[in-house]
């Protein structure tokens, strides 16, 4: 019974999980240099309507546009959704393959029957990234259970959420705190391109290790999703 409760605890805080917002003054002075582009391959599941993808990819660019930081969608591939549970489903996403010109990977999955159950009872994930690179994971793109139309969290707001993450943001993370990290980040990328000459978006762990190529993005994902 004490296993349960904190299963259910643990679902619950990650259901409520949330990044905080810069004040719009932050970014009254704008930013120096030209603006680094973060390239997102997406993949959708079956059943997403093309006008939700629309909204979601819209929205990712719109939101960091401010940071100096220009999304772009090299492709948009049908994929067929693998797995029931958070971990079983970030545990397929990430073995697909980052591929130039991709920076990170974002999935739209779509809701089946066990979903809806679930959502009866337990607060659910909209998303999640993987926590070893940080450059794959998914969102939920469609409105199907109780516990999200409760949330308000429409799917456009669960993908920025989770790309915040992948670029190295944390859950309970200040404005402020999210405005540094995600500049940080955008230098970063600028050296990467233009001193290292490695045409990549980099990435940080959660354990802050910082991946600058997708070679060694991929040797660790293998590692750690293969060899289990």
């Amino acid at each position: 019974m004490r296993k349960l409760l904190c299963i259910a605890i643990v679902f619950l805080l990650a259901g409520c999980a949330s990044i905080g917002k810069p004040d719009k003054e932050l970014f009254e002075k704008g930013f120096s240099g030209n603006y680094e582009p973060l390239r997102i391959g997406i993949y959708v599941d079956q059943g997403i309507p093309a006008d939700r993808v629309k909204e979601i990819t819209n929205g990712l660019r719109d939101e960091f546009m401010p940071y100096g930081i220009r999304v772009e969608i090299p492709w948009i591939r049908p994929w067929q959704r693998k797995g029931f549970q958070t971990l079983e489903i970030v545990a397929n996403i990430s073995k697909l393959p980052l591929e130039f010109p991709c920076d990170r990977i974002l999935v739209i999955i779509g809701r089946n029957t066990n979903d809806f159950i679930w959502g009866l009872f337990l607060p659910e994930n909209l998303g999640a990234v993987e926590n070893f690179t940080r450059t794959k994971g998914f969102v939920v793109g469609e409105i199907g259970s109780l516990n999200q139309a409760a949330s308000g969290i429409s799917p456009t707001e669960a993908a920025i959420h989770e790309v915040y993450h992948m670029l190295g943001c944390e859950d309970g993370q200040s404005g402020w705190g999210v405005y540094m990290k995600v500049m940080g980040m955008r230098s970063l990328a600028y050296e990467n391109r233009n001193q290292r000459k490695q045409n990549f978006f980099p990435s940080m762990s959660i354990g802050g290790q910082m991946f600058w190529n997708r070679r060694d993005v991929e040797l660790v994902l293998d590692k750690s999703v293969f060899d289990r």
